[in-house]
């Protein structure tokens, strides 16, 4: 894979400026070193700036805020997926329907609970000015 550094890489790396001998009197060493990939995303220009203005602010670097951003997002994906997990062992008529749902969510303090009209579809923005 290109970019990746494999733990026994970085250790050679390391032994190489640093000695084996200093590297392995911490054998918890090995465990505790993080290995990461090297990738190209490419991200809109105004969210970019919007990234790296947030990014500074909070006293991160571009590379740590994306990837805390990533694990709240995947962290978010696994509540939903158990949340589906728990839902589905209900019988459908044992399930909230519509109008109860919005009470229960607006009683928990959910965010968008309080919409009942249907969201209205964005418009396709690629087919302006010219793109």
């Amino acid at each position: 894979m290109v970019g990746r550094t494999t733990q026994r890489e970085a250790h050679e790396q390391l032994a190489k400026v640093y000695g084996t001998v200093g590297l392995r009197s911490y054998p918890c060493y090995d465990s505790l070193m993080a290995t990461t990939d090297k990738v190209s995303v490419s991200i809109g220009r105004e969210e970019l700036r919007n990234a790296k203005r947030l990014a500074s602010r909070l006293g991160l670097n571009l590379s740590t805020f994306i990837t805390d951003a990533v694990r709240r997002r995947i962290a978010d994906q696994k509540r939903q997926d158990a949340a589906h997990a728990v839902l589905s062992t209900f019988a459908p008529e044992d399930r909230a329907s519509p109008d109860e749902m919005r009470e229960l969510l607006a009683r928990w303090g959910v965010a968008g609970a309080r919409r009942t009209a249907p969201r209205r579809a964005r418009k396709d923005r690629s087919k302006r000015k010219g793109r």
